[in-house]
């Protein structure tokens, strides 16, 4: 697979999706951060489909090969999410395609992945964990449930981002 640069273009995207489907591949294992996990989900829901033409149409997404994803930061959420972001240079935007059919089949959660972060990789991914706490509490759609693992996940931010930041490379 290419290289995949943190927020890539649909046509980034596409050049990994590109090369995944000339492999031949029967399964799509991806290991990083939100974007490596975005391009992934997207190459196993191209079934023949452009980026362009499945952000005109999310329909077009179906699953064709499973997935598995492996984060290596925090923050992101991207293996629970069934949205993959891509930017559009041209227009100055990051845009969302959104399927149900994108939701990994399966995810490893290990946080020694995330031990060999450097530091500003650790401290902003941990910020953003932060935010999407933040979001889902104040969130119009927040319920007392929602709530509760808000809160949960700001109190474990907040007593682990500096040791993370400190353990970092």
């Amino acid at each position: 697979m290419p290289h995949i640069p943190a927020e890539p273009t649909a046509e980034q995207a596409q050049a990994a999706i590109d090369a995944f489907e000339q492999a031949g591949a029967d399964l799509v294992v991806a290991v990083g951060g939100g974007s490596v996990i975005d391009v992934a989900k997207l190459a196993a829901v191209s079934a023949g489909h452009t980026v362009r033409q499945m952000l005109r149409n999310p329909a077009l997404a179906k699953k064709t090969v499973p997935m598995l994803a492996i984060p290596t930061t925090a923050g992101t959420g991207a293996e629970a999410t069934p949205n993959a972001i891509v930017a559009l240079p041209e227009q100055e935007l990051k845009v969302g395609i959104v399927s149900a059919t994108m939701l990994p089949d399966a995810v490893v959660l290990d946080p020694a992945m995330t031990g060999t972060l450097p530091k500003a990789v650790a401290a902003s991914t941990g910020v953003d964990a932060l935010c999407h706490a933040i979001e889902c509490y104040t969130s119009a759609k927040a319920t007392p449930m929602s709530n509760l693992f808000a809160l949960e996940a700001m109190r474990l931010i907040f007593s682990g981002i500096l040791p993370a930041c400190q353990q970092a490379d």
